[in-house]
């Protein structure tokens, strides 16, 4: 405006200067087609020769970093609940591998009983209580579930 023009003619404050209106209408309009082509030659080398003040007002933008907080917490939260849930189900499996391993030491134990029971029926040989048929069902039972 009119303080530059009196600052680029070195005037006084009603001093009004032809020649720094004439290079004002010349090198604005200079100043705004070498802007655009430094921004069209950043397009083409993929921003390599923009300057660093184009680069800035392109990229970058006000930074809020109240809603940042506020994620971050919000991520924290939900990590911690995630590791809740992954300890829980840690704690469901240590459970069930205890529940499965007493019961395969139970089974094992009834196997032994059912050894003593099968030797004590032969030994008294009734027949009654002790076939062929009930061995064989012992024994293949038996390597089934030790398989």
């Amino acid at each position: 405006g009119p303080s530059f023009e009196r600052v680029l003619s070195g005037g006084k404050k009603d001093s009004n200067s032809h020649m720094a209106r004439i290079c004002l209408y010349i090198l604005f309009p200079v100043i705004v087609i070498i802007n655009v082509l430094c921004f069209m030659l950043g397009l083409v080398t993929f921003g390599v020769l923009w300057p660093k003040w184009m680069k800035s007002f392109l990229f970058s933008g006000k930074v809020d970093f109240k809603d940042a907080l506020e994620d971050q917490v919000s991520i924290n939260r939900h990590m911690d609940l995630m590791k809740n849930e992954i300890k829980s189900i840690h704690n469901a499996v240590k459970a069930e591998k205890f529940i499965v391993k007493s019961l395969e030491d139970d089974i094992k134990s009834i196997r032994a009983d059912l050894k003593v029971a099968t030797v004590l029926l032969k030994r008294f040989d009734d027949s009654s209580y002790y076939s062929e048929e009930i061995s064989e069902i012992l024994s293949d039972s038996s390597s089934e579930l030790g398989a």
